[in-house]
C-alpha cells in the first residue's frame, strides 16, 4: 500500500501542473541610461535592464503581474502603461502621471500589480514620463497573454528575450524619435532633414521626420531565417511618431486579430 501510495503522488506531480493554473508572475525591472550602437548608430539610450531590446511578458488569462520598476535615471520620473490593458478594477495601476499615480522619482522603486482580464491576443507596454529626459526611450516591450487553457510552464518555454513561439514571431518595430520632438523640427525646418509626409510606392508614411528605427532591439541583425511552414506574426508598432508600412515580397497574409481581439 506504501509503494502504491507513492506511485499515486509521482503520477499526481506529473499529470497536474502549477501552471495550468492561474499564478503570479513576477518580474524586476531597473531602468537606467547608458550609450549603445544601434543599428549602426552611437546612441543615449534609457533601457530596461541594460537592454534596448524589453523583457516580453507572457501570460494567461487569470494571471496576476507584479513587476517591480526601479528608475536609475539621472534626471526624470517615470511611470510604465500597459497598453491595451484594461486594468478593471486596478486602475491605480494603469500609469498615466498625474491622472492616477505620481512619477517614480530617481533612485524609487514601484510595484505594479494587477490580474490579466483580456482574451488572447497581443499588447505592450511602454512608458510616461514627467518629463522628457535625454536619451531615446526604449522602455517598451511585448505583452502576449495566452488562453487560459493554453501552455503550461511558460516560464520555461518563453524566455524574455526570446520572441518566438513556435511558428510564431513577435515583430515589435520602434523608430528613433528623440525625445526632444521639436529638434527635428527645428532641423527640417532649416534645411537638414527633410519634414515627414506620405509615399506608399517609398513606404514613407511619417507624422514627423524619419530619424531610423529597429526591430526588436536591433538584436536581429536584419536578418530572420524561416523553413517552409505557415507563421503567425504578431506586429507591435512601439515607435513614438512613425505609422508602419509592413509586407514581405511573393507572400499574402491573413489578418486573424486585431489589438486583441480575433477578427473572423
Amino acid at each position: 500500500m506504501k509503494f502504491l501510495l507513492t506511485v499515486l503522488l509521482v503520477g499526481s506531480a506529473v499529470a497536474f501542473s502549477p501552471d495550468w493554473f492561474p499564478k503570479t508572475r513576477r518580474y524586476s525591472w531597473s531602468v537606467g541610461r547608458d550609450v549603445q550602437v544601434l543599428e549602426g548608430r552611437t546612441l543615449i539610450v534609457n533601457t530596461i535592464n541594460g537592454r534596448a531590446k524589453g523583457p516580453a511578458i507572457f501570460a494567461k488569462q487569470g494571471d496576476t503581474l507584479m513587476v517591480t520598476v526601479t528608475n536609475n535615471l539621472p534626471d526624470a520620473g517615470l511611470s510604465i502603461h500597459w497598453h491595451g490593458m484594461e486594468m478593471r478594477g486596478y486602475q491605480l495601476y494603469d500609469g498615466p502621471i498625474g491622472l492616477v499615480q505620481c512619477a517614480i522619482a530617481p533612485g524609487e522603486s514601484m510595484t505594479y500589480m494587477f490580474k490579466v482580464q483580456e482574451g488572447p491576443g497581443t499588447y505592450w507596454y511602454h512608458t510616461h514620463n514627467e518629463m522628457f529626459p535625454a536619451g531615446h526611450d526604449m522602455v517598451r516591450g511585448p505583452i502576449i497573454v495566452m488562453d487560459k487553457d493554453g501552455a503550461a510552464h511558460l516560464d520555461r518555454i518563453f524566455r524574455p528575450y526570446d520572441y518566438t513561439m513556435g511558428n510564431e514571431r513577435v515583430l515589435f518595430y520602434q523608430d528613433f524619435a528623440p525625445n526632444y520632438i521639436a529638434h527635428d523640427y527645428l532641423m527640417g525646418l532649416g534645411g537638414l532633414r527633410g519634414i515627414g509626409g506620405f509615399d506608399a510606392e517609398k513606404g514613407i508614411a511619417l507624422t514627423a521626420p524619419w530619424s531610423g528605427g529597429m526591430l526588436n532591439g536591433g538584436e536581429e541583425n536584419g536578418f530572420m531565417q524561416f523553413n517552409n511552414g505557415v507563421y503567425r506574426f504578431r506586429l507591435l508598432n512601439g515607435a513614438s511618431l512613425t505609422p508602419m508600412l509592413w509586407s514581405i515580397d511573393g507572400h499574402r497574409f491573413k489578418v486573424v486579430a486585431a489589438d486583441g481581439s480575433e477578427v473572423e
